[in-house]
């Protein structure tokens, strides 16, 4: 016997159950909203978050986003509430006239940190422990007078 996966729209995020067309009510109660198709997105291994996908009742009208995630968080638990909410153009649908959710186009994945600066060098000091030091003498290397420091710690590593 082979195990093609479920049949219905429930997901596990987080350690909960989730069944996907309760958020989809939810979303497809708004106004200005025609469809309304929710999935998951995975931005890091092992990291599952929800992601729903809407199509606009009206072209000339926009959806406000935050409009959408204040309605789910007022009438859903916080965990089924949507990380991301995406506007699509039209919701991609089968032959049967259901989502197809395995169309559902895939969240790129979040931007990479900007490179670090070089604001600062890195600290060393002149005397620092190198292989031709003895060991007894970088233990009791003086470290640079600080704000802080005192005459009596002048002789900790720094």
């Amino acid at each position: 016997m082979e195990y093609l996966g479920r049949i219905d729209t429930q997901v596990k995020v987080r350690g909960y159950r989730i069944e996907l067309t309760e958020i989809e009510s939810v979303l497809s109660e708004a106004p200005d909203v025609a469809q309304a198709v929710v999935g998951t997105h995975e931005p890091e291994p092992g990291t599952v978050e929800l992601v729903a996908y809407y199509t606009r009742r009206n072209a000339d009208v926009r959806v406000d986003r935050d409009e959408l995630r204040r309605r789910a968080r007022e009438r859903l638990p916080a965990y089924m509430v949507p990380a991301y909410f995406e506007e699509l153009d039209a919701i991609p649908m089968l032959p049967s006239d259901k989502a197809d959710r395995k169309s559902l186009p895939r969240r790129p994945p979040p931007a990479p940190p900007p490179p670090r600066t070089a604001a600062s060098p890195p600290r060393t000091t002149p005397n620092a422990c190198s292989p031709t030091r003895s060991p007894a003498s970088c233990a009791w290397t003086a470290c640079p007078p600080t704000a802080t420091s005192s005459t009596t710690s002048a002789r900790t590593r720094c």
